[in-house]
């Protein structure tokens, strides 16, 4: 029996952006009864809480974050991680630096929601479909066209339109891997 894939987001601080893609992933998971391994990290130091106003939204659509702390990304949690989903092409780039042997499993969440394979193709396709249409510059750029804003600091508005995202984009990734 295979295990379950293990898929992990980055952020920049893991109390934002990760943590929800986090949360909503093991949210489709669980309705669908299909297994999988999901975590979240960020660059900065970790042990700090998520912001307020993203607690509560969360809460109000049935989703705890309350007994979250960041945690920091580092080069076994990539190395150990099927899938790597960064919400900043900048995120892709940091978490290639700490572990280069699985630059081919790194991507912006954008980028793999993007990826038309057949639903249900697994992670090695969207793999390979992100690996195959890469370039240079897609990890090396500086564009940010790619990246979920992030809402910190920000009104609930914005914590509201990040969630939105999110969830349409792990909703999409999720239909990809597992249809």
């Amino acid at each position: 029996m295979e295990s379950p894939p293990r898929i992990l987001f980055v952020c920049t601080a893991n109390i934002c952006r990760s943590p929800t893609a986090e949360l909503l992933l093991l949210e489709w998971v669980g309705r669908r009864h299909v297994e999988a391994q999901v975590l979240s990290a960020g660059l900065l130091p970790p042990g700090r809480e998520p912001p307020e106003k993203l607690s509560k939204i969360l809460l109000s659509r049935g989703l705890d974050l309350a007994a979250h702390r960041s945690r920091q990304l580092s080069e076994s949690v990539i190395a150990n991680s099927d899938i790597v989903f960064t919400m900043e092409r900048s995120h892709a780039r940091e978490a290639a630096v700490l572990c280069p042997d699985a630059i081919e499993r790194i991507m912006p969440l954008k980028v793999a929601a993007r990826v038309h394979v057949a639903p249900g193709a697994g992670i090695d396709h969207v793999i390979k479909e992100v690996e195959a249409r890469r370039t240079p510059a897609d990890l090396l750029g500086m564009s940010t066209g790619d990246d979920v804003a992030d809402p910190f600091g920000r009104s609930k508005r914005h914590y509201r339109q990040a969630i939105e995202e999110i969830d349409r984009l792990v909703s999409q990734v999720a239909q990809t891997i597992w249809g």
